[in-house]
């Protein structure tokens, strides 16, 4: 699918679980867990998750049923701006704290 990072990685305190895990992303998110400690799962892990899936679940809709209706009546079909998903609060500020740019 292309959209988010795949597979998903998560960071939970300095535990980094996933498959093709971004190290420098993610000790962003190790970065946030030790400012906020506690309230990291309030702040950014579920934000995050949910953040994800919305993303995922939007993206597959995209591709899989609204770009080839508009194929099949000639219209152009846009891509969805991928980079929109780290542009989500829990993502850009991951980024900034690891000084990593997409």
């Amino acid at each position: 699918m292309g959209s988010v990072p795949d597979p998903f990685a998560l960071t939970l305190g300095s535990f980094e679980m996933g498959g093709d895990i971004d190290t420098k992303h993610e000790s962003g998110h190790y970065h946030q867990s030790r400012v906020l400690g506690p309230l990291y799962l309030f702040v950014i892990a579920i934000p995050s998750l949910l953040h994800a899936w919305y993303f995922t679940i939007k993206t597959f809709i995209k591709d899989n049923i609204i770009n080839p209706i508009k194929k099949k009546h000639g219209k152009n079909a846009k891509d969805v701006d991928y980079d929109t998903y780290f542009n989500f609060y829990t993502e850009s500020w991951a980024n900034n704290w690891a000084d990593w740019k997409k």
